[in-house]
């Protein structure tokens, strides 16, 4: 087993969290937070971040709000400020 030291740090909270994850190489990991199986590491730190974070990822650069991920940027942005990215 081994240990990913997962940086949830944001603007407003610059907690860290500490995931044991279990797999080797050809073996999935297991989220040890929900029983998820994922077949990357890179896919692990983004399934912790997307799923299990409670702070929003990103910023708008336009009126300041924060918003879960860039897909929810992407559909705030576009129904609240289209008229700034023309």
């Amino acid at each position: 087993m081994s240990l990913l030291l997962v940086a949830l740090a944001e603007e407003r909270d610059q907690s860290v969290t500490t995931i044991q994850v279990s797999g080797g190489s050809c073996e999935p990991l297991e989220c040890q937070l929900c029983g998820k199986l994922i077949s990357r590491r890179s896919n692990l730190y983004k399934h912790l971040a997307r799923v299990h974070t409670a702070l929003p990822a990103a910023r708008c650069n336009v009126c300041g709000k924060w918003v879960k991920n860039k897909y929810a940027m992407r559909d705030h942005q576009r129904l609240w400020h289209s008229e700034h990215l023309s």
